[in-house]
């Protein structure tokens, strides 16, 4: 009788194994489904983005050229007329003119990194934790960059591998002053 019921209770605990793992795989697949899935709408997402923004840069050069254009023929009128509100008006259209450049170079700088993520998505190593504009890369500042914070592996590095460099570069070791 005992061995009955153990047997029982062992297959049981078989079934629930075999659940088990069957849960776990369910699990698995339908999250490589999400992310793949997400993977598909983000790419459909940055090629739209880059479709939108190329034509909006299309449309911003154009409209840059003749406000600026014309902010340079109003204020030299001006000037020969000694028109004075005239001459704030063609510099306000200058102003406007600049105003347009700055938002075309944001736009191609999004264009650019739009890109890499697309690339990133085919080459099958794309995260969704990119933001999407990093105003230190835009101006190339080599200070506050996140540049100087990565080896040359790409790894992080934390401050004090950084200041063991410097340490190191300046001749200072272990606090103690040599010569390089």
């Amino acid at each position: 009788m005992s061995n009955s019921i153990n047997q029982q209770l062992l297959d049981e605990k078989k079934q629930d194994v075999f659940t088990v793992d069957i849960n776990k795989n369910q699990i698995n697949s339908e999250i490589i489904n999400i992310i793949n899935s997400n993977k598909i709408d983000d790419l459909k997402r940055f090629i739209k983005m880059r479709t939108t923004l190329n034509n909006i840069n299309f449309v911003l050069i154009y409209i840059y050229h003749i406000i600026q254009s014309s902010g340079v023929f109003l204020t030299s009128y001006a000037t020969s007329i000694n028109n004075r509100e005239l001459i704030w008006v063609g510099i306000g259209f200058s102003m406007l003119a600049t105003l347009l450049n700055i938002f075309e170079k944001i736009n191609n700088y999004v264009i650019k990194k739009t890109l890499k993520d697309i690339e990133a998505i085919k080459n099958n190593n794309y995260t969704d934790e990119n933001i999407l504009i990093d105003s230190n890369e835009m101006n190339n500042d080599p200070i506050n960059s996140d540049q100087n914070n990565y080896n040359q592996n790409n790894d992080p590095i934390n401050s004090d591998q950084n200041n063991n460099k410097i340490k190191l570069l300046s001749g200072v070791k272990d606090n103690n002053i040599t010569k390089i």
